[in-house]
């Protein structure tokens, strides 16, 4: 027979006299017992459903972004030298989910005039700086870690012998550590198919005045090593180097390295350096192997 029933208060009623207390009390600290067990019950209950809303209150945003910047550079000398310069730089980026696209754009052009040491009078201006360079660039990631890409990168530079550069690369990206809030360590690995259309069309090799072919195709494994480090809230690192290893001409390397230091001043404002560096160790005949752009 359970506390709880009709039938407990009556038999102790029926019970003699000397029992009914007992009874009575036994009767107390059973309803007592349930009581604080359906307290205890409630309390987890809401403690569980507590814990959860905090849980989902305090879950990270979605990491889906979109980012755009631009930067713009001029240099200007005057007196003994006469020269200009002006440098402009665009990235975009959105990622959505597993998937990121992005866009660079780097222009640089300048003009000298050349100062007569005979007469001191300076001659006309002549183009002695002009390149440009654009990429695209799609990520599809299969996990926190792993990601699949292809990009098309363009580049004009007539000073370097290319009137146009056309590479398609394809591969696999790694990140060794990740931590998006402060560092990230990735490598990348796969192909790249380059055509050069070459400047001046035709090309003369000055050690042999042989007319050379106006355009060449290279395929080349491609590997890139990557690290973006945040610093603090307002200045961030970036660094990364491009290496390309002819199949056909091991001897024929490319290297591509570039550096960013950024400092926010307020809002949307910043101020940074940039340093890029080209090198290729078989380069357009009558051109040099290394370029620098700071």
């Amino acid at each position: 027979m359970r506390a709880g029933d009709p039938g407990v208060h009556e038999t102790c009623i029926r019970a003699p006299r000397s029992c009914y207390a007992s009874c009575m009390r036994t009767i107390g600290r059973t309803t007592a017992a349930v009581a604080r067990a359906a307290v205890l019950l409630v309390s987890s209950l809401g403690g569980v459903v507590g814990t959860t809303s905090r849980a989902q209150a305090q879950a990270p945003a979605p990491l889906d972004t979109t980012v755009w910047n631009a930067s713009l550079g001029a240099v200007l000398s005057t007196g003994n030298t006469r020269s200009w310069s002006v440098s402009a730089a665009s990235h975009f980026s959105i990622k959505r989910s597993r998937n990121v696209a992005s866009a660079d754009l780097q222009v640089v052009y300048g003009q000298a005039a050349a100062r007569n040491p005979m007469t001191g009078q300076f001659g006309d201006w002549t183009l002695n700086a002009g390149n440009l360079n654009a990429r695209a660039r799609y990520d599809r990631f299969f996990t926190k870690n792993d990601a699949a890409f292809g990009a098309v990168v363009f580049r004009r530079d007539t000073f370097a012998g290319l009137d146009g550069r056309v590479q398609v690369q394809v591969g696999y990206l790694r990140n060794f550590y990740n931590d998006r809030d402060k560092q990230r360590l990735w490598g990348e690995l796969g192909y790249d198919f380059t055509y050069d259309d070459l400047y001046p069309n035709p090309l003369i090799d000055p050690t042999t005045m042989n007319v050379l072919p106006g355009e060449q195709f290279v395929h080349s494994i491609r590997a890139f090593g990557g690290y973006d480090n945040h610093l603090s809230e307002t200045v961030t690192f970036l660094t990364g180097l491009e290496a390309l290893f002819d199949v056909l001409d091991w001897a024929n390397v490319r290297l591509n390295w570039i550096s960013q230091l950024n400092s926010k001043i307020s809002g949307r404002l910043q101020v940074g350096l940039n340093f890029t560096l080209r090198f290729d160790n078989v380069p357009v005949p009558g051109t040099g192997n290394l370029d620098t752009v700071t």
